[in-house]
């Protein structure tokens, strides 16, 4: 019970120190100073790394910790979908670009 206990710490303490980590990323990324081209490529990564770390974090969570098994599963569930969405998007090349009043989308204002 003891090591389960000290696997769970661990777990919820990266899973914070990520979570600050990832919105300390993002907030850079939004800042006006943050460059554009490289900016869509990290804010693309950081899009999809978020769902997958928390997918993982679930699972090791299950193995641990089975008295919340429903709700684990629900997080599972919900992380899948906003994976595929995200990876979807960004490989169409969705980030960074402004929609068209016609629609479309463009690469910059004047494009």
């Amino acid at each position: 019970m003891a090591r389960s206990a000290r696997s769970l710490r661990a777990l919820y303490l990266f899973r914070v120190a990520f979570s600050v980590v990832w919105v300390t990323l993002v907030f850079s990324l939004a800042s006006p100073r943050a460059s554009a081209g490289s900016s869509s490529v990290l804010a693309g990564i950081l899009l999809v790394i978020y769902p997958v770390s928390d997918s993982v974090a679930t699972v090791f969570d299950l193995r641990v910790n089975s008295a919340w098994k429903v709700w684990h599963y629900a997080n599972l569930a919900r992380s899948g979908p906003g994976r595929m969405i995200m990876w979807v998007g960004i490989s169409r090349g969705g980030l960074g670009r402004r929609p068209r009043p016609g629609g479309r989308a463009c690469a910059s204002a004047g494009g």
